[in-house]
């Protein structure tokens, strides 16, 4: 079998080549143009992220003390702080840091008892090792 190659197939089979040459370099200029970059941040800006990265929801005051004279704040304690008082486990402290979250701050101890789980008695139990400052 013998090929015959012609003047114009040549020339069409070069147009070709070269539109599919400048597509395919497009393309790559388009893939580079949108490329990630890695930079540095600004100083202040650094110190915005790592405060969105604090354990705001838990302790949304991080600064503030967990603890007064031995006792508790339980404005301030994360929930891990609240499970140190005798008698409050897991879901108790949860639901303390929530309702302090929907209700805002105990403006006494004895406010404590509105979160669902601590009666009477269990107040009566840990009023000694909680505060509100």
């Amino acid at each position: 079998m013998k090929f015959k190659f012609s003047r114009k197939a040549g020339i069409v089979t070069f147009i070709t080549a070269v539109v599919l040459f400048a597509i395919g370099g497009l393309i790559l200029d388009r893939v580079h143009d949108n490329r990630f970059t890695i930079e540095k941040l600004p100083e202040d800006e650094q110190n915005e992220i790592s405060e969105v990265k604090s354990d705001s929801a838990v302790n949304p005051n991080p600064d503030a003390e967990e603890k007064t004279d031995g006792k508790i704040n339980i404005n301030t304690a994360s929930v891990e702080t609240l499970t140190e008082i005798k008698g409050i486990g897991q879901k108790t402290a949860e639901k303390i840091v929530h309702f302090r979250e929907a209700n805002g701050d105990f403006q006494s101890i004895e406010e404590i008892t509105k979160v669902s789980g601590i009666g009477k008695s269990k107040f009566e139990d840990i009023k000694e090792n909680i505060c509100v400052e």
